[in-house]
């Protein structure tokens, strides 16, 4: 009876189902061992996007409008959301576009508002200001392009593109230096109009058609346009307005999925970038020959000046590539700038992004010099 005892004890030790009950703890205790043995690795961590070294709101009350306004007396009153912003060309001013169509002018050194204009006076949703000339572009949420001289606040010219009639609106404009034409792109019929064939003609003569254009981009000297679609990029020689050729994107863009373009000097001539959802490409313009330099996706894409390098922005990072398309560095954004919109002033000056009813700007050449390899 004893002998049967030990034989059915060991033979429930070394069963299937007594091997189960101890293989677990053996494992975890193992598991333990190694977890403590082994250092943990963790991914290097990114430095983190610089705080702005300033940041403008709007003032919700109402102030009298500057003498060059147009009207001393009027009292006109600064919506307190703002949806759009912008620099001007020399990066003395920044604009504060309300939720209401009307608009703010601020001086960028002092922060001190320099004049303000009613929705119902000049309706805009975003400005182009002449380096040369000093006017300031006026585009309307009505697709009607409205030339303002700054120092009477007189509109001298305007020009109608028809694009809010057709549901669309106006992604990008660019004007000459010299106001010898205005491109603009939609995304359905953009074209560059002849701003010299006839002042007070309604329907200038057209340069150009850039068709269902997302974005436009000049080259750094200027002899050159280019504009993207969702399956191409394409260019234009300045100022005979001849197409230079067409590259296709390597993937065709979802009708929702809009691309954006900036082009740059690089090592051999213009290089342009366009910023797509699975990445970055750069592209050869001379040759038209293209490469994706990134699979990481970019909202949007900027242009750091004439001679600047290229700013990437994703969800959460900002990017900073060479003409060459080499990647110099990166930093990751807190939770506290998630921006919807963010620009580059013309000359390259500042940054500004837009989130929460407030506009936060940095000096651009001080963030840059703080881009290094490392990072």
């Amino acid at each position: 009876m004893e002998r049967d005892g030990y034989r059915r004890r060991t033979m429930t030790m070394n069963s299937p189902t007594g091997v189960r009950s101890v293989c677990p703890v053996a494992v975890f205790l193992t598991l333990l061992f190694l977890a403590q043995s082994v250092p943990a690795q963790k991914a290097p961590s990114l430095p983190d996007f610089p705080r702005p070294v300033k940041t403008f709101r709007t003032t919700p009350a109402p102030v009298q409008s500057k003498p060059y306004a147009g009207d001393g007396t009027r009292q006109d009153q600064t919506p307190a959301r703002l949806t759009s912003f912008g620099f001007s060309a020399d990066g003395s001013l920044l604009f504060l576009f309300g939720q209401s169509g009307g608009f703010e002018v601020r001086d960028m050194q002092t922060g001190g508002p320099v004049s303000q204009f009613s929705a119902a006076r000049l309706p805009a949703v975003s400005v182009i200001t002449n380096s040369i000339t000093g006017d300031w572009v006026l585009v309307g949420a009505d697709g009607v392009l409205r030339f303002v001289d700054p120092r009477s606040g007189n509109v001298f010219r305007t020009v109608d593109t028809g694009t809010g009639r057709s549901g669309h609106r106006i992604r990008k404009v660019l004007v000459a230096a010299d106001e010898s034409w205005v491109a603009y792109a939609n995304g359905q019929d953009g074209k560059v109009l002849d701003l010299w064939s006839g002042l007070w003609n309604p329907n200038p003569k057209v340069l150009a058609d850039l068709g269902d254009a997302e974005d436009i981009s000049l080259s750094p000297d200027g002899s050159a346009l280019w504009a993207v679609n969702r399956d191409s990029l394409f260019g234009f020689a300045i100022p005979d307005w001849k197409r230079t050729g067409t590259a296709k994107l390597p993937e065709p863009l979802s009708p929702n999925s809009s691309p954006v373009l900036a082009v740059v000097n690089g090592a051999r001539g213009a290089a342009a970038f366009v910023a797509v959802r699975s990445g970055i490409l750069r592209y050869s313009p001379g040759a038209l020959s293209g490469r994706k330099i990134s699979k990481q996706p970019a909202k949007a894409i900027y242009s750091a000046g004439p001679g600047g390098p290229v700013l990437a922005r994703g969800s959460m990072r900002i990017r900073v590539y060479g003409g060459d398309g080499t990647r110099q560095c990166q930093w990751q954004m807190a939770s506290t700038q998630s921006y919807s919109r963010c620009a580059i002033s013309r000359n390259g000056q500042w940054l500004g992004c837009l989130a929460s009813g407030k506009v936060d700007v940095w000096g651009v050449k001080a963030l840059l010099g703080s881009c290094s390899e490392g990072q």
